[in-house]
């Protein structure tokens, strides 16, 4: 496993292992109100920190507390701790290894899901739309194809054609198990992707596709359900609402919902609201698309900020030439088309990339940017 701790960064590992083990018991038989005393634990931690590994610096303690204090705000309105967690997370890892994050990570979430997956069986607690202790078989299939990601990311010079083939039959059989259709073409994606690396090294195409899939996605997100409601339609308006209707159905309703969610929602440039008084009516409301939940999470500047950021640390990957890190940003901008997965750790990883940004031998020279603002903000 060979995983470094140093003393200094004991806090910052254990706030990990607790936002872990939140997000991992999170939509499963044991999900309970008392998990979220683990989140609040886990961010005390992360701001304590953030608080030792900047003492000596009041001037950037003070930035950060700014900063920090907006994304309260931002959870304050939407009730919403995903934004709150992914930046106080990114910012308290900036000088930790990336791999040995990724490794805690995977072995935590491993043993999660084996332990719920075992207890499950042996409470008898499956049935319906529980699979193996989770909530839904697509979530249980997310959390495989997040295994898959991180074992890629961790052990990608060990993996040669053997492992290859033994990992197609691991994706089979969580189809098997879970029956999710997105999760199999995502997995399928990801091999090939990875065989294309590999044997052909197609570099040019995991750039192109990780910075422009998910904006292009976004678009897709937002406009195919709202060009319905709206008559945006392209071409034959007949012809266009028959497809889009398909694919809705296809979809399982999901531009139906997200239609219904935005119709009831004022959103903000940093935040949104939404009144679910108005909707109450409906049985099932649910909005799975990650880029959807994106916009309800962040509001306008906030999910243009997110996009432009992610497509900044897309830039580094490739500069650094990371491409199993493409590959696995590749694979969750894919996912969260259908699946609400994309602006928060819980299932989305490679949010913690993010944190190369934040490093001095980035390409964007960010933290040195926002010394400069700082330091003509507080003189």
């Amino acid at each position: 496993m060979n995983i470094t701790i140093k003393k200094s960064n004991i806090l910052i590992y254990c706030s990990i292992i607790l936002t872990n083990l939140y997000y991992g018991l999170s939509d499963t038989i044991f999900q309970t109100g008392i998990l979220t005393i683990l989140l609040l634990v886990s961010l005390m931690l992360s701001l304590l920190h953030i608080f030792l590994k900047n003492k000596y610096q009041p001037k950037k303690l003070v930035f950060l507390a700014v900063l920090i204090a907006i994304f309260f705000y931002n959870f304050y309105i939407t009730k919403d701790s995903r934004i709150l967690v992914l930046i106080i997370t990114v910012i308290a890892i900036r000088d930790l290894d990336l791999q040995n994050v990724l490794k805690v990570t995977f072995f935590e979430k491993l043993i999660l899901t084996v332990s719920v997956a075992l207890l499950s069986i042996i409470m008898n607690a499956n049935g319906g739309r529980i699979v193996l202790g989770f909530s839904h078989g697509n979530l249980l299939m997310l959390t495989f194809v997040d295994l898959i990601l991180l074992f890629l990311c961790i052990y990608w010079e060990k993996i040669n054609m053997y492992k290859l083939v033994a990992m197609l039959f691991v994706i089979l059989l969580c189809f098997v198990i879970t029956g999710s259709r997105t999760g199999l073409i995502t997995s399928l994606l990801i091999w090939l992707l990875t065989i294309g690396f590999k044997c052909f090294q197609i570099k040019k195409v995991l750039n192109i596709l990780g910075k422009y899939l998910p904006i292009v996605l976004m678009f897709l997100s937002l406009y195919l359900p709202l060009s319905v409601r709206y008559g945006l339609f392209i071409g034959d308006g007949v012809k266009y609402r028959e497809v889009v209707d398909a694919m809705d159905r296809m979809l399982s309703h999901r531009f139906t919902l997200t239609n219904l969610i935005l119709e009831h929602t004022d959103i903000g440039l940093i935040s949104s609201s939404t009144n679910y008084k108005e909707l109450d009516i409906y049985q099932y409301l649910v909005v799975d698309s990650g880029y959807v939940q994106l916009l309800l999470v962040f509001g306008i500047v906030g999910s243009l900020i997110f996009i432009i950021l992610h497509f900044a640390m897309v830039r580094e990957l490739v500069r650094r030439e990371q491409y199993i890190y493409i590959i696995a940003v590749i694979a969750m901008a894919l996912y969260a088309f259908t699946e609400n997965s994309w602006c928060s750790l819980k299932y989305n990883f490679t949010l913690f990339f993010f944190v190369q940004l934040l490093q001095p031998d980035n390409k964007y020279k960010i933290m040195e940017i926002l010394s400069k603002r700082k330091k003509k903000i507080l003189g």
